[in-house]
C-alpha cells in the first residue's frame, strides 16, 4: 500500500471553502484517501518512482494490477463510441448537424491522437499510476461538462476534455504491459486479453449508451462514468507497486513542453480545416457561411486560413525541434522510432485497418436508425455484435501462437475488406438485420485478431525505455487517422446524399411534408412511412401516398450516401493489405 503522505492544511480549508464542510463526517474518509493516494501522490511524491507492473512481483499481484488497469481503459473505451446511437437525439436537443454531431463523437479520438506522442513521453518519466491518476481528473471534469451542456461548445469541451483523459491513460496502459510481460506466452496471453477487452468496449459503447439512455437521457451516458472510474483509479494508484529504481529514459535532459504545445496546434488546425471544407468550402466561401457561430464575410473560406495556421505550426515545431536536439534536450517526436522495422509500415496499416472499422460503426449505427427505423436499443444490439465478435474470439487471440503475427495481419485484413463489401451490398439490398448482424460479427472477430496482434508485433522491437513514446506515436496516429476519417465519411456521406435527393420533386408536398423529408436528408431527423387510413378523403390520401413515394427516393439518396462512406473504407483496408504484406517479423527468443 502506498505510503500516506502529510495532506497540508490548505487542502482541507479549500474543501470547507467551496461548501463540503457541512458534509465533513460522511465524507472526510473518503476525502482523505482520494488526496493522500491519488491527488497529492501526483504532484508531491519524490523519493521513489511507482514502477508499472513489476515483473519481480508475484503472478497474483501482476495480474490483479492488470485487471484494474484493463478495467480503467475499458471504461475509457466505450466513450469511443457511447453516442453513436444517440445521434439523432442529440441533434434535436442540442439543435446540431449531422456533421456537428459526428465531430462530438470524432473530437475525443482527434484530441487523443494530437496529444498522445507528449503523454506517452511524458508517461515514460512520471510512471504509469501518476498518468492514470492525472488522466482520472481530466476525464471526470469532461463527463460533468459533458453531461450537462446546454450548448454545442459545452458538449465538445466535454469530449475535448476527456480525449486529453485518453491521450494521459492509454500510452501509460500498453506501456505498463510492454514492461511487465516483456516476451513469451504471457506477453500473447496479456497482449490478447486487454485488447480484446478494450476493443469489444468500443464495440459495445453504442448500446451501452442506448440503456444508460433508456433511463435517463443522452446526458446519463456521461455522468454514469463517474463513480466506478473515481474508484477504480483509488484501487489502482493504491495498489501499486514502490520501487526505488528510478524509471529509465533516453538520456535527454527535461520535457518538450513548446514542442507538445506546437504539436497539438498544428494538427488540431489540420483536423479543424479537413472537418470544416466540407460545409465551409475549400478555397472559396459558400453562401451563408458561419464560423464559430458568426457569419462568415469573406470571399475566401476559413479552410486555406485554418491549413496556413497548421503549416506555420508544423514549420515551428520542425525549428524547435532542431534547436532542441543541438542542445541536448529531448525533443517531442524521437526520430529513433522510425528506424525500428516494421513500426512505421505496420503503424500506417494499423491506422487505417482501425480507421475502417470506426467508421462502419457510426455509418451502421446512421443506417439502423435512419434506414431501418431502429429505436436507439435497436441500433445498440446492432451494433454490439462487433463487439460480441471481439469478446468471443479473445480466447483465441490469446492462443494463436502456431500462426505468424504477420500472418494474422494479412488474412484479418482480407476478412475485413470481404465483410465491408458484404455490407456494402446488404445495404444497397435492405438486407435484413440478421444479415447486417453476421457481418459485423465477423469484423469483430477480425479486430480481435489484428488489434493483438499489431500491437504486440509493432511493440516487439521498441526498447522498454521507449515505450511509452512508441505507443504515443503510434496511438496518436491511430487515433488521428480515425478522427480524418470518420470526418472525410460522414462528408462524403451527407454530400453524396443531398446531390442525390436534389432531383426528388418535392413541389406537389405540403410544407410539412416537404420540412420532414428535408430533415430526413440532412440527417437532422428520421422520417417514416405514414399509414394511408381508409376513412380520410382521397386528396389526403393522395398527398400521404406522394409524401410515402418521394421518402422512398429519398432514402436510396441516404443509402447512397452510406456506401459511398463504405467503398471509402474498402480503399483505406486495401492500402492496409497491400502495406501489411511488405512486414516481416524477426523472431524472438522466449
Amino acid at each position: 500500500m502506498p505510503k500516506s503522505s502529510t495532506v497540508p492544511s490548505w487542502i482541507p480549508a479549500c474543501a470547507g471553502m467551496t461548501g463540503l464542510s457541512k458534509y465533513h463526517s460522511c465524507i472526510e474518509p473518503f476525502f482523505n484517501t482520494l488526496i493522500n493516494n491519488v491527488i497529492w501522490q501526483i504532484f508531491m511524491s519524490t523519493a521513489s518512482e511507482q514502477q508499472d507492473l513489476n515483473p519481480g512481483r508475484n503472478q497474483l499481484q501482476t495480474w490483479a494490477h492488470f485487471a484494474l488497469l484493463t478495467a480503467i481503459t475499458v471504461l475509457l473505451s466505450t466513450e469511443l463510441t457511447i453516442i453513436n446511437s444517440l445521434i439523432p437525439e442529440i441533434v434535436i436537443s442540442l439543435n446540431l448537424s449531422l456533421d456537428n454531431a459526428s465531430m462530438a463523437s470524432a473530437i475525443y479520438m482527434i484530441v487523443a491522437g494530437a496529444l498522445m506522442i507528449p503523454m506517452g513521453i511524458l508517461g515514460d518519466k512520471l510512471g504509469a499510476s501518476r498518468m492514470i491518476a492525472l488522466g482520472t481528473l481530466f476525464f471526470i471534469s469532461g463527463c460533468a461538462t459533458a453531461g450537462f451542456a446546454d450548448t454545442a461548445f459545452d458538449l465538445i469541451l466535454g469530449r475535448v476534455l476527456q480525449g486529453i483523459a485518453f491521450a494521459i491513460i492509454l500510452p501509460a496502459s500498453f506501456a505498463s504491459l510492454n514492461r511487465g510481460f516483456p516476451s513469451g506466452s504471457q506477453r500473447t496471453l496479456a497482449f490478447g486479453l486487454f485488447t480484446s477487452l478494450v476493443g469489444s468496449a468500443a464495440g459495445f459503447g453504442s448500446l451501452l449508451g442506448a440503456l444508460v439512455a433508456e433511463y435517463g437521457s443522452w446526458r446519463s451516458v456521461f455522468t454514469y462514468l463517474i463513480p466506478p472510474f473515481l474508484v477504480l483509479t483509488i484501487l489502482y494508484v493504491s495498489l501499486a507497486p514502490k520501487s526505488t529504481r528510478q524509471l529509465s529514459d533516453s538520456g535527454q535532459k527535461g520535457f518538450d513542453i513548446p514542442g507538445a504545445i506546437l504539436l497539438f496546434v498544428c494538427l488540431a488546425l489540420l483536423i479543424f480545416a479537413i472537418q470544416q471544407a466540407p460545409s465551409q468550402g475549400l478555397l472559396w466561401s459558400k453562401a451563408n457561411s458561419y464560423f464559430l457561430g458568426k457569419a462568415w464575410n469573406s470571399p475566401v473560406s476559413v479552410t486555406p486560413y485554418l491549413l496556413l495556421s497548421s503549416a506555420v505550426m508544423g514549420l515551428l515545431l520542425v525549428t524547435n525541434q532542431r534547436l532542441r536536439e543541438r542542445k541536448g534536450l529531448a525533443v517531442i517526436i524521437n526520430y529513433e522510432l522510425f528506424h525500428i522495422p516494421n513500426f512505421i509500415r505496420g503503424t500506417n496499416a494499423f491506422s487505417l485497418m482501425m480507421a475502417a472499422y470506426f467508421t462502419v460503426i457510426l455509418l451502421s449505427a446512421i443506417y439502423a436508425r435512419y434506414l431501418m427505423g431502429e429505436t436507439r436499443l435497436g441500433a445498440g444490439a446492432i451494433i454490439a455484435m462487433i463487439g460480441l465478435g471481439i469478446l468471443l474470439t479473445s480466447p483465441i487471440t490469446a492462443r494463436l501462437n502456431s500462426i505468424s503475427r504477420v500472418h494474422q495481419l494479412v488474412i484479418c485484413t482480407a476478412l475485413q475488406l470481404m465483410t465491408t463489401m458484404g455490407l456494402i451490398l446488404s445495404f444497397e439490398n435492405q438486407a435484413t438485420a440478421a444479415i447486417i448482424q453476421g457481418l459485423l460479427f465477423l469484423q469483430g472477430m477480425t479486430w480481435s485478431v489484428s488489434y493483438a496482434a499489431a500491437s504486440s508485433l509493432l511493440l516487439a522491437m521498441v526498447p522498454p525505455v521507449m515505450s511509452g513514446a512508441a505507443v504515443g506515436l503510434q496511438s496518436a496516429h491511430r487515433y488521428i487517422t480515425i478522427g480524418l476519417a470518420l470526418a472525410l465519411t460522414t462528408s462524403l456521406m451527407i454530400n453524396v446524399s443531398s446531390w442525390q435527393a436534389q432531383d426528388v420533386d418535392f413541389s406537389h408536398l405540403t410544407e410539412a411534408h416537404r420540412m420532414t423529408l428535408l430533415l430526413d436528408y440532412q440527417f437532422k431527423h428520421p422520417a417514416q412511412q405514414e399509414a394511408v387510413p381508409e376513412h380520410l378523403s382521397t386528396a389526403k390520401n393522395f398527398e400521404i401516398q406522394s409524401f410515402n413515394h418521394e421518402l422512398e427516393h429519398v432514402q436510396e439518396a441516404m443509402r447512397n450516401g452510406i456506401n459511398a462512406g463504405l467503398l471509402l473504407c474498402c480503399g483505406f483496408i486495401t492500402v492496409a493489405l497491400v502495406s501489411n504484406l511488405t512486414l516481416r517479423e524477426r523472431k524472438q527468443a522466449a
